[in-house]
């Protein structure tokens, strides 16, 4: 990193450290419901300010006031009892317990209630704290099934005490996710710091898995910078995650700047990753306007985006989908656009459907053959094993009768039988389709 992009990076997170501190939190909460009851409620006192979420931010964690009225565990202990969730037997001494706070809270049947209850816990733990509530948090098996309660956990001691987390997570746990997370926190408020432990704490060959988290820390306040280290990354599972994220920020800013960040990325299979996940999420609005981006920016990513776009066109407007189509002028695209409009067209008409196909026959790839005979088959099954007979691969043609006329005998051996009877079918398939019957009949003894 430059000195001037590690410049840049810290002034834009210290301009504004309360909007970076929520930011880290609603990273960490996987339920978006959870976020926007949290922050829209209104009994929430003003010693609940974001920029008290973690504790102070400079020397020494304190622990809240135990007697303070407005505390997140005085105002987390009143809440609870009025619900009903602590014993009345239980002593203040036990409540005072952290491990005893935790257990009531997350056996809170009501998820709002929890999610509102968890937030106040975890902002009235302190550095001393954490750990041991992380620990037995882990040694209950509750992290599995609550993701989102343990992503907080791990990113409030990521603010007071990043390095002991990632030591921590490095030592029991064996998945990326606890230090993805952790280092996720870290880079709101320290990015060159978090982006050095990345690079230094990574063996063997491929992707840093630990770059996502630096990534998904940064792509809110410095989505360039964001970007660099996602292009600098080689092809993995993990830069796929760290496009998601960048990904994220940019459809946030609306679909003009999401397109113009994904045509702009440098290097070719990344930008076509990011045109067909982009054009994915942008059909669900305007899939007629995605399509034109995609004819205007050709190439493997919009191709392959554009028979998911055509398919959700016809949902919406069969004839829409193909008043537009018989107007595309791109051989390779209208290939992909037809495979689209046929899986849809299929179910709810596969005469309609089959009518187009044979209209185009230079489009119909073996492709555009699949997408009919596996989406006709629930209503016109013969229909579907009919159709079979235009695929051009005659390896591909075996295959999918094989697996077709399977699957059609595993709801109705008399009536794929039957149609067996009436047509010619290669010697090869004939006897898979036997030995298949076979085995049907005697599963059914």
């Amino acid at each position: 990193m430059t000195g001037a992009g590690s410049g840049a990076s810290i002034l834009l997170l210290s301009m504004n450290q309360k909007t970076t501190l929520f930011a880290a939190v609603a990273v960490c909460i996987a339920v978006g419901f959870m976020v926007g009851r949290i922050s829209s409620d209104s009994t929430t006192s003003g010693s609940e300010r974001t920029d008290d979420l973690f504790g102070p931010r400079a020397g020494k964690p304190t622990s809240p006031r135990q007697g303070s009225p407005t505390s997140p565990r005085a105002a987390e202990q009143s809440d609870l009892q009025e619900r009903g969730f602590r014993s009345t037997s239980q002593s203040d001494g036990a409540w005072s317990d952290p491990i005893a706070r935790m257990e009531a809270i997350i056996n809170n049947p009501d998820p709002l209630d929890r999610a509102e209850q968890w937030l106040r816990f975890v902002k009235g733990l302190d550095a001393t704290e954490i750990e041991d509530v992380i620990v037995t948090f882990r040694g209950k098996g509750l992290a599995g099934d609550n993701l989102s309660e343990y992503s907080m956990l791990l990113s409030a001691w990521a603010k007071y005490d990043p390095i002991s987390a990632l030591d921590y997570a490095k030592q029991n746990t064996g998945s990326p996710f606890a230090r993805q997370t952790i280092l996720t926190s870290w880079a709101t408020t320290d990015p060159v710091a978090a982006l050095r432990w990345a690079e230094k704490n990574h063996d063997g060959e491929g992707a840093t898995p630990w770059m996502v988290g630096v990534i998904r820390g940064i792509a809110a306040s410095d989505p360039a910078r964001a970007t660099e280290l996602m292009n600098a990354m080689p092809y993995s599972r993990e830069r796929g995650d760290a496009l998601t994220a960048v990904m994220g920020h940019y459809l946030k800013q609306g679909p003009e700047a999401a397109r113009s960040w994904a045509i702009s990325i440098e290097d070719e299979r990344l930008r076509d990753g990011a045109i067909s996940r982009i054009a994915d999420k942008l059909a669900i609005t305007d899939a007629a306007g995605t399509a034109d981006w995609l004819i205007a920016n050709p190439g493997e990513g919009s191709a392959r985006a554009m028979d998911d776009v055509m398919e959700r066109m016809t949902e919406a407007d069969p004839q829409a989908a193909i008043s537009y189509f018989n107007n595309m002028t791109d051989e390779t695209m209208k290939k992909r656009a037809l495979e689209g409009i046929t899986d849809e067209l299929a179910v709810r008409d596969p005469l309609a459907a089959l009518s187009l196909m044979d209209s185009n026959p230079s489009l119909m790839t073996d492709g555009v053959v699949q997408e009919f005979v596996w989406s006709a088959r629930s209503s016109e099954p013969a229909l579907g094993a009919s159709a079979i007979a235009r695929m051009q691969s005659d390896e591909e043609r075996e295959r999918t009768y094989r697996r077709y006329i399977g699957s059609w005998m595993r709801r109705d051996i008399d009536g794929a039988l039957s149609w067996v009877n009436q047509n010619q079918l290669s010697e090869s398939v004939q006897r898979s389709v036997q030995s298949m019957a076979e085995r049907i009949r005697n599963e059914d003894r």
